[in-house]
């Protein structure tokens, strides 16, 4: 089956971009990608998927497309090995449920671990070919209802480990986009949505995760967030979030600057050279 290839890029075909995603795959789905690099990767692939698509295409690159859409430097001498780890980390990122590793099959037989890409393989031109794994296919493919639609415009500029999940999540559970919205979750559960265990003191992932997530959704994206701490004896055990969407005016203000700001970089970050 032949490869995809995406020209250039400009800013209209930027903004036309969308990832789209099962609601439960983004609120009851657990992955720790703590890397920036396999995250835009993941987001690339993603992006590969039309919604006509009825199976996954596998998606190469060389290695200046790679580095330009992971942002790896390729002017020193270790890019080729860092590529290399890029990959392998993604490859080796199990995709759980609601806190299991074990994912039950379509067929009802059994449970299985899940994985987002398939084995990567590189050709002899030193080329990279990547592929969604069919497991996905039930949370990326011909989504009918309960699925969430991402502009990738306002992703691309995220630069912390945790704003993409967190921005992903908020989305999915706004509902209304014309109105704020507020909901309530245990830490732990958002926590496990971020992918951001490693952090079990509630000082840590506020500090490390939660704080610079919120703030970066808020000065970069479409969309304002704030938290609130709920305490349960002395113990911050629940947040109460509030959502909206910022007005037309804001939202093309932040649309011009990511114009500017990524005229070179971000233009060609997810464009194929000839």
């Amino acid at each position: 089956m032949p490869s995809r290839k995406r020209s250039r890029a400009d800013l209209g075909e930027l903004e036309q971009s969308f990832i789209r995603q099962s609601n439960e795959l983004i609120q009851e789905g657990t992955y720790e990608l703590r890397e920036l690099r396999e995250q835009r990767l993941l987001l690339y692939l993603l992006s590969q998927i039309s919604p006509e698509d009825t199976e996954f295409q596998p998606v190469t690159l060389n290695r200046s497309e790679f580095a330009r859409i992971t942002g790896i430097n390729t002017t020193g001498g270790k890019y080729l090995a860092e590529i290399d780890e890029a990959i392998a980390r993604l490859y080796d990122a199990n995709l759980t449920f609601r806190g299991s590793r074990w994912i039950p099959k379509a067929d009802g037989s059994g449970s299985k671990f899940m994985k987002w890409i398939t084995a990567p393989e590189k050709n002899n031109r030193g080329q990279y070919i990547l592929q969604i794994s069919p497991d996905m296919a039930p949370y990326l493919l011909e989504l009918r209802r309960n699925y969430t639609t991402l502009e990738l415009a306002w992703m691309l500029q995220f630069r912390g480990t945790y704003s993409i999940r967190a921005y992903s999540y908020l989305k999915s559970r706004h509902y209304d986009k014309l109105h704020p919205y507020s909901f309530r979750i245990g830490v732990d559960e958002l926590r496990e949505v971020l992918g951001a265990a490693v952090y079990t003191k509630w000082a840590d992932f506020e500090r490390r995760a939660l704080r610079p997530a919120f703030n970066e959704i808020c000065t970069k994206s479409d969309m304002l967030a704030e938290y609130k701490p709920i305490r349960t004896k002395n113990k911050v055990t629940d947040l109460e979030i509030t959502i909206s969407t910022k007005d037309t005016m804001e939202r093309l203000r932040l649309l011009a600057a990511i114009e500017t700001d990524f005229a070179e970089d971000q233009f060609s970050l997810w464009g194929n050279e000839a």
